[in-house]
């Protein structure tokens, strides 16, 4: 698990390869216990970043957790014993008084945008393979550059007009550009017809009201997510926040 909390701080800092970020985002996208334990581990840190003032200290925080990992996995087999429970020790003391701070000063404060947003990979060149238009799109999704991503997207859609997974990613990417009434109006016509992307559709659109920081809207949208849909268990965690 302290490999894995690594990994979530390497990603939220933008450290990793574009071979890591790459297969990190297809993990976010095929493994929903991964994607959850990330969001929750997303939160905190965003706690964290806005709630200590000292930015030593928490430099000191990261250094001291890089450090203590890198000897509990340098260390060879036959000399962990001591290591293991001195880095276990210290991570779960440690991650148990972020927790018990982030429950309390959170439980009194709205829930943010950034706290539940999640970048799923996008794969459209598979059905696309000779389009350059697509693969542009792709790669530039997936590498969070939204800007290119929407210009690209929104040239497919004019290329395609009843492509659904191409209008879904465009809304989403206009989202994060801050274009809500273009992205409401896109996914609400989606959410509104029985499609595949139909709760995926739901889900992004209560993000955008999220961001928007209209809580009941929000609150209205996410209880539209079929309870059977692996979006649910994306939305338990903010419908619990909005109550």
């Amino acid at each position: 698990m302290e490999d894995q909390y690594l990994l979530f701080d390497k990603y939220l800092n933008d450290e990793l390869s574009e071979e890591e970020l790459t297969s990190f985002n297809e993990k976010v996208s095929s493994d929903i216990e991964f994607e959850k334990e990330f969001l929750l581990y997303k939160e905190t840190h965003n706690f964290l970043k806005n709630t200590i003032e000292k930015e030593d200290e928490l430099a000191s925080f990261k250094k001291n957790l890089n450090k203590a990992s890198n000897s509990y996995f340098s260390k060879p087999h036959s000399t962990k014993k001591g290591v293991i429970f001195t880095f276990a020790k210290y991570a779960a003391v440690l991650f148990t008084i972020i927790f018990a701070i982030y429950m309390y000063q959170t439980s009194m404060e709205d829930p943010s945008y950034d706290s539940f947003v999640t970048y799923r990979s996008i794969d459209i060149t598979v059905r696309n393979s000779e389009n350059e238009l697509a693969t542009k799109a792709e790669n530039s999704f997936n590498h969070k550059d939204f800007k290119s991503a929407s210009k690209y997207l929104y040239e497919l859609i004019q290329l395609d007009e009843n492509n659904t997974e191409f209008k879904l990613y465009y809304g989403f990417s206009l989202i994060e550009l801050n274009e809500f009434q273009k992205a409401d109006n896109i996914l609400s016509s989606i959410s509104e017809r029985n499609s595949a992307y139909k709760n995926t559709a739901i889900w992004y659109l209560s993000l955008s009201k999220l961001k928007q920081k209209d809580y009941q809207s929000c609150k209205n949208i996410l209880s539209k997510i079929d309870k059977n849909s692996p979006e649910f268990d994306l939305a338990k965690p903010l419908i619990s926040k909005l109550k």
